[in-house]
């Protein structure tokens, strides 16, 4: 696996920047991409099993890359698919330790789970979704 040059579109964030107004995860992804990526995280995150997942993207998804809504009559989530290869770990720790200092983060539920896709790596990582930003 070798790291892509290119930055990815669906990467990035909000579409409309740091102001992004109203959130609509509204681009569904290929049946192939959404499979795959379900497919995924099903073993470590149970709700991606279930029949009723729906997926959608923030923005226009490039293949299975991009930050996604997981949505099942349980509950939410924000899942960032990302071709950037991270320590996994040492991200959830350091979210962890300051939410343990009660510094307000996104806390990753689950993170770095490993996606193959037309031979380039990926990792997937699973938040609480938020549906707000903040102003500083």
């Amino acid at each position: 696996m070798t790291q892509p040059k290119a930055i990815i579109k669906a990467e990035l964030g909000w579409p409309t920047g740091d102001q992004p107004g109203e959130l609509r995860f509204q681009y569904p992804p290929s049946e192939a991409a959404r499979t795959t990526i379900l497919r995924a995280l099903s073993p470590v995150f149970p709700p991606a099993g279930a029949p009723s997942a729906e997926l959608y993207a923030l923005n226009p998804p490039e293949g299975v890359a991009g930050r996604y809504r997981l949505t099942t009559p349980e509950g939410a989530w924000f899942v960032r698919v990302s071709m950037w290869q991270r320590d996994p770990t040492r991200e959830k720790n350091f979210t962890d330790y300051l939410s343990s200092r009660s510094v307000p983060v996104n806390q990753i539920l689950v993170a770095g789970i490993p996606l193959e896709w037309e031979d380039r790596g990926f990792q997937i990582d699973v938040r609480p979704l938020i549906m707000s930003h903040s102003v500083v």
